[in-house]
């Protein structure tokens, strides 16, 4: 979407066309970006809550999915494994299904 607004006036420069062409896709384009920002916040927002009721809750910190970084050479590895169930609260369901 900011590749496209950046696109937009260029081009519309380029062809000679007045500064109100293209609005209505320019504001299109402004309103996505809005929307996912707003998006983007309510799940910082949703990983802020879980994790204060986590700590509440008294629960151990658990990795689920990949752990490697692009930059990790060579890769750490990741994902649930066996050995990761001690530290998981017992009273929990063990699928997410059941939440």
């Amino acid at each position: 979407s900011s590749t496209l607004m950046a696109l937009l006036p260029r081009a519309r420069a380029e062809a000679y066309l007045p500064a109100v062409t293209g609005q209505r896709v320019f504001d299109g384009a402004a309103a996505s970006i809005a929307a996912l920002t707003e998006a983007r916040s309510h799940m910082v927002d949703t990983h802020n809550t879980l994790a204060a009721l986590a700590r509440k809750l008294g629960l151990e910190t658990l990795a689920i999915g990949p752990l490697d970084k692009p930059e990790d050479t060579p890769p750490n590895g990741g994902g649930i494994t066996a050995a990761f169930a001690p530290k998981v609260n017992k009273s929990l369901p063990l699928s997410p299904d059941a939440c």
